[in-house]
């Protein structure tokens, strides 16, 4: 068996038997992580802030993360823009020798080239594409400093890799921002998911930026525009069983009859709040605080002071397991995770392909 491999499997068993056994301190790896590499971006999308603040992932945190990798069962890569991280290509370069590695790599897609796409397609990887627009006018109004031609140019060489490299392990995803401005256009989104042959295709809402684009703010509540997303959520449904094109819709319930969102769904209070991730995941912020999961409200770290092997094992991680597996996690989840309205498969990394 390659070392490679070895590593990988020694671990997942050793980090089964430990969250079974509900140990606070941890001899097993993380199995999964979600890392902001960098603030940098190409674009300056109207809803967006992220860009404005300066964030690099440090060398030696990169340097750790480097030497995660064997051990690591899913990773999702996220900016600012990835493909602006002076490191990103090395990790690349580096993952492709892990054949039990599946990562995740949130993109506005503009920057993939030719070579950039033979790099994509030697890892295992889901690329999902950020597009909030499926018109020149709409997308050049949200994703300001680029040009619709460069997101058709970049679609049309990964629509071309995938049938060169058809067996290979590879998906793309498209992530709708749904806002004042792209509104109008959700009824087309599936259609250009199938000219370039998305697979998956998620609505969402803004979150937690005050923003007159946010039009499920209670205080910016227009039913005009609900009513037009409630009728245009229902034809899409069919559609997209059509087209084969997986839909989720992650968009706050339209009316009190909706009960399509993704997030009230899935929810179930039956297992309790047994959360798996502080066993199996960090997300490193583009601040340098670490949380376990994005749904976490208290940080257990920070990489600008501690190593992820000391933040891992930290007193603040071990308090979050012992505090889960005593049922005493009230004071410290996050208020969907205790209100029962976060799945399981948001809670258990390997337990479905939805994290972020």
């Amino acid at each position: 068996m390659p070392e490679e491999k070895s590593l990988f499997l020694e671990n997942k068993k050793l980090n089964q038997e430990e969250i079974s056994q509900r140990k606070v301190r941890l001899s097993s790896k993380l199995t999964s992580l979600i890392c902001a590499l960098t603030n940098r971006c190409n674009m300056q999308c109207i809803m967006c802030d992220t860009w404005r603040t300066q964030w690099e992932i440090p060398p030696k945190t990169y340097r750790e993360v480097l030497g995660l990798l064997p051990y690591l069962e899913h990773v999702i890569w996220l900016g600012g823009e990835v493909f602006l991280s002076p490191y990103f290509k090395e990790l690349l370069g580096e993952s492709k020798k892990y054949p039990n590695l599946e990562q995740r790599i949130n993109t506005n897609g503009v920057l993939i080239d030719e070579g950039w796409a033979e790099l994509l397609f030697e890892n295992n990887v889901e690329l999902i594409y950020s597009i909030n627009g499926v018109s020149k006018e709409t997308y050049e109004h949200i994703h300001k400093g680029v040009r619709f031609e460069e997101l058709i140019r970049s679609l049309e060489i990964i629509k071309a890799k995938k049938r060169k490299y058809k067996d290979k392990k590879f998906h793309l995803r498209m992530n709708v921002v749904v806002m004042r401005s792209n509104y109008h256009e959700v009824e087309r989104f599936l259609d250009f998911a199938k000219e370039y042959e998305f697979s998956l295709v998620q609505l969402m809402p803004i979150v937690g930026e005050d923003t007159p684009e946010h039009i499920f703010d209670s205080k910016q509540k227009d039913e005009k525009i609900f009513k037009h997303l409630e009728e245009a959520v229902a034809k899409l449904k069919p559609q997209a069983k059509d087209y084969n094109i997986e839909l989720l819709n992650s968009l706050p319930a339209l009316s009190a009859s909706d009960s399509s969102w993704q997030e009230t769904e899935a929810s179930s209070k039956s297992d309790g709040v047994f959360c798996y991730l502080p066993w199996q995941q960090i997300l490193i912020y583009p601040d340098g605080n670490v949380r376990f999961g994005c749904f976490c409200d208290e940080p257990i770290g920070d990489v600008l002071q501690n190593s992820l092997d000391e933040i891992w094992n930290s007193e603040k991680a071990q308090a979050y397991r012992r505090k889960i597996t005593s049922g005493s996690y009230q004071d410290l989840c996050g208020k969907r995770c205790v209100e029962g309205r976060i799945s399981l498969k948001l809670r258990r990394v390997g337990e479905d392909k939805v994290y972020l």
